[in-house]
């Protein structure tokens, strides 16, 4: 089980921090970062990890369980599994670890508050914090014997750091909490979009490259291969005049280079908006790429929205069913709800629905939007 660690952290996230000397942001590259498509295809990736982190915002989530790392686990690995750890360190580690009483937070029940005032709020307004630290969130294997849907019935947990290895009773002893119907995660689609983007940005440099090559001098021999040197240093050093030689003029030719290269560019920046504007359709995004090349109406994208939500709106529900068995088993009140961009489309949505109901356009809700 000591995998499950390398197996969720499988993207590197915390490499380079662990290890400096492997990544040195200030350092130029030995070669165009384009042409390392691993690479590329790895940023991408975690460029939009940055983003959909924000997809949903927590309330009472325990202190031992941070958003971000909750999020990143049902993201990346398709599901969480939430228990409890006997003789859990009561001084919690971490970048993420906000102490009770420090960082200026206050109390948000006050002195009054029934639970003893252990409900705080810290920096990021997103999350109401509990001061709960026996409740984790884990990767784990899946497995025992079947239900009656051939469903896994026990979840094998190991953490090394809490010296914490089980063998849990899922829906009795520990929760699982998909982050979509059937544990898939976004890691798949990310990485067939990433890997497409990474592709194309090789084939723009391609093309950038070949843009250069407008013309092409054949020589027929060295003599004229020579010339033919000094003829292209002088114009690249910007001489208002350049002599051609007599070699070059009898031994050699002009050819015509590759006239279409802006065009091939064109299209692959079009290539490169499409991928882009499908991965961001996928979570939930709206971007304003258009194939007609012309005006497009207010109906036109309004009929777009409804593509855009039934992934997100699979993810919000699979959370909050799991959250709720959580809350059961472990007696909290951990609550979640669409937030950031995602929260914006949910109330656009519903504007555009009212206003269409009582008669107006699109342009008329978009206008009371804006």
């Amino acid at each position: 089980m000591a995998s499950n660690e390398s197996i969720a952290d499988y993207l590197g996230l915390y490499q380079d921090l662990v290890n400096p000397h492997a990544f040195n942001p200030y350092a130029p590259p030995e070669k165009s970062p384009v042409l390392n498509k691993q690479r590329s295809m790895t940023q991408y990736v975690k460029y939009m990890l940055n983003r959909t982190a924000k997809m949903f915002s927590y309330e009472n989530l325990p202190r031992s369980i941070p958003a971000l790392e909750l999020e990143t686990l049902l993201q990346v690995c398709g599901y969480a599994i939430i228990a409890t750890v006997p003789n859990a360190p009561t001084a919690l580690v971490g970048m993420d670890y906000l102490p009770a009483g420090e960082h200026n937070m206050e109390p948000s029940g006050g002195a009054d508050n029934d639970s003893g005032g252990s409900d705080v709020d810290n920096s990021d307004d997103r999350i109401t914090i509990s001061d709960r630290t026996d409740l984790y969130a884990f990767y784990g294997g899946l497995g025992g014997e079947f239900d009656a849907y051939y469903r896994p019935t026990l979840a094998l947990v190991n953490n090394s750091y809490l010296k914490f290895d089980a063998k849990l009773k899922i829906g009795v002893e520990c929760a699982v909490i998909r982050n979509d119907s059937h544990f898939i995660g976004v890691m798949p689609m990310y990485w067939r979009y990433a890997s497409q983007m990474a592709e194309n940005d090789v084939s723009i440099r391609s093309a950038q490259i070949n843009s250069r090559e407008r013309s092409i001098i054949v020589a027929d021999n060295e003599k004229a291969y020579d010339s033919a040197q000094v003829y292209l240093q002088r114009l690249e050093a910007g001489d208002l005049a350049a002599i051609m030689d007599a070699p070059l003029i009898g031994n050699s030719r002009v050819e015509n280079g590759t006239p279409t290269a802006a065009n091939a560019i064109i299209q692959l920046i079009e290539l490169g908006q499409y991928l882009k504007a499908s991965w961001f359709n996928e979570v939930g995004l709206n971007t304003s790429f258009n194939m007609k090349r012309e005006y497009l109406s207010s109906e036109e994208i309004a009929v777009n929205t409804d593509v855009l939500m039934p992934l997100v709106d699979d993810m919000l529900e699979c959370r909050q069913r799991g959250l709720e068995i959580v809350n059961s088993i472990f007696g909290t009140d951990i609550k979640v709800k669409k937030s950031s961009a995602w929260e914006h489309k949910d109330i656009q949505a519903d504007n555009y629905t009212e206003g269409k109901e009582d008669g107006g356009t699109a342009s008329d809700v978009q206008s009371e939007d804006a």
